[in-house]
């Protein structure tokens, strides 16, 4: 459901900022799509694996500062100084 928002989104704000906002909906048509064609994928070797887990990693780990942010944590802490 949040992939199909996030097209929408991108249709709506197209002309804004065009190449981000292509890379964002075909990241959320691929993840729509997924259970259409990930049944192809039988196995996958240990070093794709070892590669997705470095991907999933980094995901995570960019996501806590982004949360930061959006809390607003970082403005909290400058006005502290």
């Amino acid at each position: 459901m949040t992939s199909i928002a996030a097209i929408g989104l991108c249709l709506l704000f197209a002309g804004k900022n065009t190449p981000l906002l292509c890379i964002g909906a075909l990241g959320a048509l691929i993840c729509t799509t997924a259970p259409l064609w990930a049944h192809h994928i039988k196995t996958l070797s240990p070093t794709t694996l070892n590669w997705l887990e470095r991907f999933e990693s980094l995901a995570v780990a960019a996501t806590i500062p982004l949360a930061a942010h959006l809390l607003g944590i970082f403005s909290l802490i400058r006005g502290l100084g």
